[in-house]
């Protein structure tokens, strides 16, 4: 079982990043032990949000700030649990989610769509 976690730098004390397909890092975290490591793919402009590069790594849950309406369905297709963690460090993040204080959603949290690239 492994979390992957959306951040804005590459460790564990990094900030969770608010959007999942515009981060800028990924860690995929042992949720146990800790034991992490870090990958750097932009997301946003693959065709399933990295969904089939991050299925070798046994992953169950992903936890970002929020998750877009496509974002959403590429995870759910993909099966994994979405978890919202807002303004905390990653560390923080896989603890809360590992022990049960934050719950999985079940819809995206961002309703409107962005038409802005980069």
């Amino acid at each position: 079982m492994r979390y992957l976690v959306a951040a804005k730098g590459p460790d564990l004390n990094a900030e969770i990043h608010s959007r999942f397909g515009h981060a800028d890092y990924f860690l995929i975290v042992d949720p146990d032990t800790l034991q992490f490591e870090t990958v750097q793919i932009e997301a946003e402009h693959t065709s399933d949000h990295g969904m089939s590069f991050f299925q070798p790594y046994q992953i169950t849950h992903i936890l970002a700030g929020n998750f877009g309406n496509h974002a959403f369905d590429d995870i759910q297709k993909a099966g994994y649990k979405a978890f919202v963690c807002r303004q905390m460090s990653v560390r923080q993040a896989v603890e809360s989610v590992r022990e049960g204080q934050i719950t999985e959603i079940t819809e995206p949290t961002v309703k409107h769509k962005h038409d802005h690239h980069h």
